[in-house]
């Protein structure tokens, strides 16, 4: 279940929430029982589920059974490569070839 790390990553990401307190708030849960939530003592109820979807415009389904940052980065894999050819052109030979070098170093980690 990814229901806490998708949790977590659309506070981070979204600009709707800035924590998890302002979260709880809307969610009508005290942070305690959030915080054991997140211990993974208890399991959030349908209801929460379902109000953490609805806030944040996903899927009940991908809020507890996708991982919304690997779907997030795979949606925007074509932008990224926009960014990416439009920052490579400004870069003269030597430095392509150095980020070619770079991009290598870090994909054989």
């Amino acid at each position: 279940m990814y229901f806490l790390s998708n949790i977590r990553f659309l506070v981070e990401s979204g600009d709707k929430h800035k924590s998890i307190r302002s979260l709880t708030l809307e969610l009508g849960v005290s942070e305690a029982s959030f915080s054991n939530m997140q211990k993974r003592k208890t399991n959030p109820s349908v209801e929460v589920a379902n109000k953490c979807a609805k806030i944040f415009n996903v899927t009940i389904d991908d809020i507890l059974n996708n991982d919304l940052r690997d779907k997030t980065i795979k949606e925007n894999i074509p932008t990224y490569k926009l960014e990416l050819d439009s920052l490579f052109s400004k870069l003269d030979t030597r430095e392509q070839k150095a980020v070619i070098k770079l991009m290598k170093e870090l994909t054989d980690k």
